[in-house]
């Protein structure tokens, strides 16, 4: 009773009549409302093409997108199934037009990217449903109640109506099912919630069903059961978003931990991650980075395998770790810049003997480094070989001597050779997916170079780790997609393969 003093409670003083001469009147199909309805989604989609939220809102502003809808809850709420199929009809059309006008749009448009206003609409969650709940139930209100603004009703519900429909027509215009698809699931799951809820707020102010109440109530319950039907990939969807959140954080720990212990001037420049979806069998989770690296400090291939090692520990779970090297270049002195063009002569130099030498070698790393006291060039490699190919061929001497030419300061070198086990297969078949990889990434990616790539077998769960090593030069910006080379693999030998990749941007290679 103290509450009533203070609050006027005028939910239920609503004129019934006014509101369906209301509704009835703005769902006409009439010029005015083909024009609003065509200038929405032409401004809509060019502010998503632009990236620019004011002009999405303008688009959203003279929308009239809102009163089929509201028309369905009423005719539903009332039981008059001649509001229900006029309204569905409009709301047909409204759909057909939108998107064609957006599609139209889209071809005649010199800007085609996915920017983050079209990519937030293509990841639909469940929090989404409930904005659209929301504003469906300030909709409803505000027609039932004058002194509510219906355009801030009408905007309220174009939020989650006109960009996701848009996103689609440019989905569809770009022939991107992925982006069509993920938008118009969350226009679908907004125009079923904003319709319940409607119904929900029509009934609760009085508008009941009076000449056909058996079809109000199978409406409402067909609309509740469409409603949980959609709420389900919205629920999975919104754990997988909470999911990825959650390996950036603790990827971006891990990663930006780790560096810090090596040096304070190394920069993570970007840091992504991905998930696989609920229908695949892989369950590997991807984490790539790119990294800026001062030119005086190498970044060891054990360096990558411990940060793998922690990210599948945190994540609980198997992690592709993919770890992208960039260096960065300052201001040094002369002679520490004729250091650094010997240091790389003579890392190319090695290589380029070591594989003409023997081709059954795989280099697993190299390390050079310039003793200022002795004046002497100290060079370690360390090569890899399948156990029957463990055959030295490798003259040290002479390759040293040729070496300490290229310099013209002596060299000493140390080359450690390990041959390769396989766990419970024989080295026969490690080398023909060895082999298959090299040739799948030499046949297709003739820029790269590959470096490395080691093959090891696990039996008990049919599973390869392959760790591949590749010299990327900067010219080359399309990149390669290891996903691609894994399912060729596992196509091709019928297993299952876990990919580690380290690719390296740099004028010498980096292990």
């Amino acid at each position: 009773m103290l509450l009533g003093s203070f609050i006027t409670n005028d939910l239920f003083h609503v004129n019934k009549a006014e509101i369906l001469k209301k509704v009835r009147h703005s769902t006409e199909f009439s010029f005015s409302f083909i024009l609003l309805l065509i200038g929405s989604s032409i401004v809509c989609t060019l502010g998503l093409l632009l990236n620019s939220t004011p002009i999405v809102i303008g688009g959203m502003i003279i929308s009239p997108m809102m009163w089929p809808l509201m028309q369905t809850s009423i005719g539903v709420a009332y039981g008059r199934s001649s509001y229900v199929r006029q309204a569905f009809l409009l709301l047909v059309f409204s759909i057909v037009a939108s998107l064609t006008a957006s599609v139209l749009i889209t071809f005649l448009s010199p800007i085609k990217l996915l920017n983050p206003e079209i990519l937030s609409r293509t990841y639909p969650t469940l929090l989404d449903l409930i904005v659209a709940i929301v504003a469906g139930g300030v909709a409803a209100l505000a027609i039932s109640q004058p002194k509510i603004s219906e355009s801030l009703a009408g905007v309220a519900i174009a939020t989650s109506l006109m960009p996701p429909l848009c996103v689609s027509g440019i989905g569809l215009a770009l022939m991107r099912p992925d982006i069509f698809l993920g938008s118009f699931l969350l226009f679908l799951a907004n125009v079923i919630s904003i319709i319940f809820i409607s119904i929900i707020v029509y009934l609760l102010l009085g508008l009941r069903a009076k000449n056909d109440p058996v079809f109000a109530k199978r409406a409402t319950f067909t609309l509740f059961m469409a409603l949980v039907v959609v709420s389900i990939p919205l629920f999975l969807l919104l754990k997988k978003y909470t999911f990825e959140v959650q390996i950036y954080s603790v990827s971006d720990k891990i990663l930006h931990r780790s560096f810090s212990e090596i040096s304070d001037s190394i920069y993570i420049s970007s840091i992504d991650t991905s998930v696989p979806s609920f229908f695949s069998k892989d369950r590997e989770v991807s984490v790539s980075a790119q990294v800026l690296v001062p030119d005086s400090i190498e970044i060891t291939f054990d360096v990558q395998q411990k940060i793998q090692s922690e990210l599948s520990e945190a994540l609980n779970s198997d992690v592709n770790f993919s770890l992208l090297l960039q260096r960065s270049l300052g201001v040094t002195s002369k002679k520490a810049s004729e250091v650094s063009k010997k240091r790389s002569l003579l890392q190319a130099a090695l290589v380029s003997e070591l594989r003409m030498s023997d081709a059954n070698y795989d280099i697993d790393s190299i390390d050079i480094s310039y003793l200022e006291d002795r004046g002497v060039w100290r060079v370690s490699a360390v090569l890899r070989a399948d156990t029957e190919a463990f055959r030295p061929n490798i003259n040290s001497g002479a390759l040293e001597n040729t070496l300490s030419e290229l310099v013209n300061t002596p060299v000493e070198l140390s080359i450690e050779l390990i041959p390769r086990i396989a766990i419970g297969m024989d080295t026969a078949n490690i080398e023909k997916v060895r082999s298959s990889v090299m040739s799948y990434l030499s046949d297709n990616y003739p820029q790269i170079d590959v470096k490395s790539a080691y093959v090891e077998y696990n039996e008990g769960e049919n599973r390869y780790q392959i760790s591949i090593e590749v010299l990327v030069p900067f010219s080359f910006q399309a990149g390669y997609d290891v996903q691609q080379l894994k399912s060729y693999l596992e196509e091709t030998f019928n297993s299952e393969f876990a990919l580690t990749e380290t690719i390296i941007y740099a004028d010498k290679i980096i292990y």
